[in-house]
C-alpha cells in the first residue's frame, strides 16, 4: 500500500522514496531531477500512482511514483515551486505554489495551466485542497493565509492574523478546519 511510502526531496536535485520494511524506514528509490527539490507529494490514494514535485528550476514534475519516470513537466512559474498539492478527489489536477508570489492549477494530463491565483505579496510556502477538492488554500511569508475557490479561481478569504511568515497549512481530512503555522509566538 501506498500509505507506507514516503517521500522527501533534496538540495542535491534528487527526491527519495522511503517504505517501511519490518518496522524500519528503508530508501526504495533516489531519483534525480537536477534541480533542488523543494516539495513532493503523492497523488490521492486509488488513482494513477503520481508523484508531483516542486524544484528551484521553476517548474514542477509529475513522476511515475514507483518507477521514477517523469511524465509530464509544467512550467509558467517564475521563480522556485515551493509547494505542490494534488486536489484529493481528482488526481488529475495539482496545485502549485511559488517564490514569484503566485498559486497556480494544473491538469497534469494535459499538462496544461487552468487557473493562476495572485494576491499574496511574498513567496508562498506551502498549499493545499480541501477534503472535497473546491478550495484551495495558500500560506506565504507576507503573513497571509488566502483561500481560493479551485472550481473558478476567485479569491474567497483573506485571513492576515499571524505576526510572521506563514511557513504552512493543511485542512483537516474530513471537516473544512484549516490549520497555519507561523515564526510568530
Amino acid at each position: 500500500a501506498r500509505s507506507s511510502l514516503f517521500c522527501s526531496g533534496s538540495e542535491d536535485g534528487s527526491f527519495k522514496l522511503w517504505k517501511s520494511v519490518d518496522g524500519d524506514w528503508k530508501c526504495v528509490k533516489t531519483v534525480d531531477c537536477g534541480s533542488a527539490v523543494t516539495s513532493c507529494q503523492f497523488q490521492p490514494e486509488g488513482a494513477a500512482g503520481l508523484l508531483c514535485t516542486g524544484s528551484a528550476d521553476n517548474l514542477l514534475r509529475v513522476w511515475k511514483a514507483l518507477k521514477g519516470d517523469c511524465v509530464t513537466v509544467l512550467a509558467g512559474h517564475k521563480d522556485r515551486v515551493s509547494a505542490c498539492s494534488f486536489d484529493p478527489l481528482n488526481g488529475d489536477l495539482v496545485c502549485s505554489g511559488s517564490d514569484d508570489t503566485s498559486v497556480r492549477v494544473w491538469r497534469v494530463s494535459k499538462a496544461k495551466e487552468l487557473r493562476h491565483y495572485k494576491g499574496h505579496t511574498s513567496p508562498i510556502t506551502s498549499v493545499s485542497y480541501n477534503p472535497n477538492g473546491d478550495l484551495v488554500a495558500s500560506a506565504s511569508q507576507d503573513r497571509s493565509v488566502r483561500i481560493w475557490s479551485a472550481r473558478d479561481g476567485k479569491s474567497v478569504a483573506v485571513m492576515e492574523g499571524h505576526g510572521g511568515p506563514v511557513h504552512g497549512l493543511a485542512f483537516h481530512t474530513k471537516t473544512e478546519w484549516l490549520l497555519s503555522a507561523s515564526a510568530d509566538k
